[in-house]
């Protein structure tokens, strides 16, 4: 009887494997890179790309399934993570952590499963001649065309996640918005409206640069970006944190902002293939513990752990209750609302309401840190009402994600080029002509036997030597027409591409609509 048991259970299970494999959870695999110098020496060495890179690697680390970091700690990131070990930034090992990537979603793709992939990158960024973008590592560069042979291009069966907190990032994807400062290429194919499955998270301010903030400890991209994942981006209270809703928090948090070189300006696009994908769904995210933040006068706080390491900030100006997920219990945790703060003790687990928290009046303890007027006075200063939001998703968010390109043409398709070439070519080709005709009479005068043969043989060797030396000199200026044409007559063409969707926000929530791939 049990043998027949066994058998009956090995039968059920031979069927129903196949089913049970697709309806499993598909992985998700980040790859975080975080780096402080660069080879530039303009550049100054950043002081929190290690930083954020830890960081961000916590958060996916409860997000995805598989995380790599790699970083290189400075001595007083050490002091705060002594026990944490990461390999170095080298294009050897990213190399090798994007083959293993691509080899794991090959795998899963095979067993009828759509993995995600994130990129993760803080660190310095800049462009070569040609306005294509690299992204600076310990021992070389990682560039547009890496990013689209080694990680997009490869794996068109995945999700694509790209966020990348560096100077000049939209250029690593040949996405630059409107403005007199395009920087004009030559036409390619690596174009991101190609891959409907890449949804991008690129930093920029105005003027290309991006900024980090002692008292953040961080990239300040960076940190509203985990500002918002953690859960206060979640404007619909449906769980999911999805790109517009990050796009909307961001803006909100630096309306106040008036500086130029300060105020940023992301490039925060969905995947065009799941407009509505949730860059974190907070009830499949591995959070050991929540905070729910009852938001009844829509307060400014912010939270940091027992070390006072900010985690993050948020300013609701409804109304609107939120959850906060916390990634490791090992510590405590302060939140710090209006005046009151509130002490999450270590090993706390499930959800737990703000109000029912230790709560006393704000300590200077909660304050510490390093400051700057300029920011405290901006940075998250002005609440996230409902009503931003709609007007933000209404009139600014689509333009935002406008791209331009300034192409110029290939230098094969110049007019002047080939018309002075085929100048060229044909004063060349009478050149030659007169020049075989020079030698040839050459070769009669020698042969002459007659004096008035031998003249008439001289005077046919003059004619064809100035005819030569004429077209040559043609030949030659039109032929050095042509090359400069080829490299200097060469159209600018502007090239646009718009979205295909619409985002609005209503009583059912963020919605996407359009004309989707």
């Amino acid at each position: 009887m049990r043998v027949h048991n066994s058998i009956a259970l090995g039968l059920i299970l031979c069927f129903l494997g196949p089913s049970l494999a697709w309806s499993q959870e598909a992985p998700h695999y980040s790859l975080i890179i975080g780096h402080n110098d660069s080879t530039d020496p303009a550049l100054n060495p950043l002081r929190y790309a290690d930083d954020d890179a830890i960081r961000y690697n916590e958060l996916f680390a409860v997000v995805a399934s598989e995380t790599t970091l790699l970083t290189t700690l400075d001595e007083e990131t050490k002091r705060l993570y002594p026990q944490l070990e990461a390999a170095p930034p080298t294009r050897a090992n990213v190399m090798a952590a994007i083959s293993d990537i691509a080899r794991s979603i090959e795998g899963d793709v095979a067993k009828g499963m759509r993995p995600t992939f994130s990129f993760v990158f803080s660190g310095h960024g800049s462009y070569d001649a040609d306005g294509s973008g690299f992204l600076y590592l310990a021992d070389g560069t990682f560039t547009t065309r890496d990013l689209y042979g080694e990680v997009i291009a490869p794996n068109t069966a995945s999700q694509i996640l790209l966020v990348i907190d560096a100077c000049n990032a939209a250029l690593l994807v040949h996405s630059r918005g409107g403005g007199n400062d395009r920087v004009a290429s030559a036409p390619s194919k690596l174009k991101l409206e190609a891959y409907p499955n890449v949804g991008v998270i690129l930093s920029s301010s105005s003027v290309g640069e991006v900024h980090e903030w002692g008292k953040y400890l961080s990239g300040v991209f960076s940190h509203e970006v985990r500002s918002a994942l953690l859960g206060p981006g979640d404007l619909d209270g449906d769980h999911r944190i999805t790109f517009p809703e990050l796009a909307s928090f961001i803006a909100a948090a630096n309306q106040a902002v008036d500086n130029p070189t300060i105020r940023l300006n992301p490039y925060i696009r969905p995947p065009m293939n799941d407009p509505q994908m949730a860059i974190v769904d907070m009830d499949k995210a591995r959070f050991p513990a929540r905070i729910r933040v009852e938001n009844k006068e829509g307060k400014r706080g912010y939270m940091m752990d027992s070390r006072l390491v900010r985690y993050l900030d948020f300013n609701m100006g409804d109304a609107r209750s939120f959850e906060v997920g916390l990634v490791h219990n090992e510590r405590g945790w302060i939140v710090v609302q209006a005046d009151e703060e509130y002490r999450v003790p270590q090993g706390s687990m499930g959800t737990l309401p703000l109000a029912q928290l230790p709560r006393k009046e704000l300590t200077t303890v909660a304050t510490r840190g390093a400051t700057s007027d300029y920011f405290d006075e901006t940075l998250f200063g002005a609440p996230l009402h409902s009503s931003f939001s709609q007007e933000f998703f209404a009139d600014t968010y689509m333009d935002s994600l406008v791209v331009e390109r300034a192409e110029i043409s290939p230098w094969y398709e110049s007019p002047w080029g080939w018309g002075l070439a085929s100048v060229a070519a044909g004063t060349l080709a009478g050149g030659a002509f007169f020049h075989m005709e020079g030698l040839q009479a050459q070769q009669r005068a020698q042969n002459a036997q007659f004096t008035q043969e031998r003249v008439q043989a001289n005077s046919d060797v003059l004619d064809s030597q100035v005819g030569m030396v004429t077209l040559y000199g043609f030949g030659g200026a039109a032929l050095t027409g042509a090359v400069l044409s080829f490299i200097f007559d060469r159209s600018v063409e502007v090239e646009v591409y718009k979205p295909p969707f619409s985002v609005e926000m209503g009583p059912a929530g963020v919605l996407i609509q359009g004309t989707l791939p």
